[in-house]
């Protein structure tokens, strides 16, 4: 069985010739993968925290698609986006992606720090992503099901949510992401398998109440671009909607959505949906 590869770039100005080799397609017979950098550069090398945002949902898309394409990538990529020329490799490769990765595109440096917040909750972590930007007043610790729906068995072995913020007619539901821990993979799962419980059971029972609720993962700082991206890849699986904390502004769109959201509630107690 042959297989090839084709190195996939990133133009952060289309109208220059300026390319970064970000991912790598991989055939072999009628199956593709697709490997993703495991070092990409940062918004300052790229020109803006905007170009960073394109990349992400780019690689985002491209790892999301179930049926990759090797002779073309998605129409939807558009013009910050090509592919290289197809390369066949050697016969005697046991793992083709691995090695294309390791060899076509840049790895991550040895000398990448870590978080200082391995042993810290996760959900202590993300609050204080609120305390800093001030909205603490309007975000609630711990979204239980049962408690909302006390009489309701169907719910009562949901978890609960890490934060929620309540509106008048919007509920946003909140899970932080911390890259570079070590159970960050795990905690990802967890997320995942979560939004899907509440997607597949307690979202239809609120939209029928008129609540607009929202499932959203909000990534803080720490770690380097490769992995971030394959985090946010995968927390949009199940997620409505994932925040870049890193991103300057996201994380002041974010704060100020909930401001509103929460503002709009202020004067509501507990959620009880009975």
């Amino acid at each position: 069985m042959k297989v090839a590869y084709r190195t996939v770039f990133f133009h952060p100005d289309p109208s220059l010739d300026w390319k970064v080799p970000v991912a790598v397609l991989v055939r072999g017979g009628d199956a593709v993968q697709i490997g993703v950098a495991q070092h990409l550069p940062d918004p300052g090398c790229l020109g803006g925290s905007k170009r960073m945002a394109l990349l992400r949902v780019g690689l985002s898309e491209l790892g999301a698609n179930r049926a990759p394409m090797f002779d073309r990538l998605p129409d939807s990529l558009g013009p910050h986006f090509s592919a290289g020329e197809p390369h066949l490799l050697g016969m005697s490769i046991e793992n083709p992606l691995k090695w294309a990765v390791d060899n076509t595109l840049p790895l991550r440096s040895t000398e990448t720090r870590t978080t200082g917040s391995h042993g810290e909750q996760r959900s202590t972590l993300g609050y204080r992503f609120f305390e800093q930007r001030r909205v603490t007043k309007y975000v609630r610790k711990q979204f239980s099901p049962r408690k909302a729906l006390p009489d309701d068995s169907r719910f009562q072995r949901l978890h609960s949510v890490s934060h929620y913020v309540r509106g008048a007619s919007r509920l946003l539901l909140l899970e932080p992401l911390v890259p570079e821990r070590k159970e960050t993979e795990r905690e990802l799962d967890k997320i995942v398998n979560l939004f899907w419980s509440y997607r597949g059971s307690l979202m239809p029972l609120l939209e029928e109440k008129g609540i607009g609720a929202e499932l959203v993962v909000y990534m803080l700082q720490g770690g380097d671009e490769a992995a971030r991206t394959v985090l946010h890849a995968g927390a949009s699986e199940a997620a409505h909607r994932v925040v870049d904390i890193a991103l300057p502004g996201e994380a002041a769109s974010f704060a100020e959505e909930i401001e509103v959201v929460g503002h709009s509630g202020r004067d509501q107690g507990e959620l009880i949906l009975a």
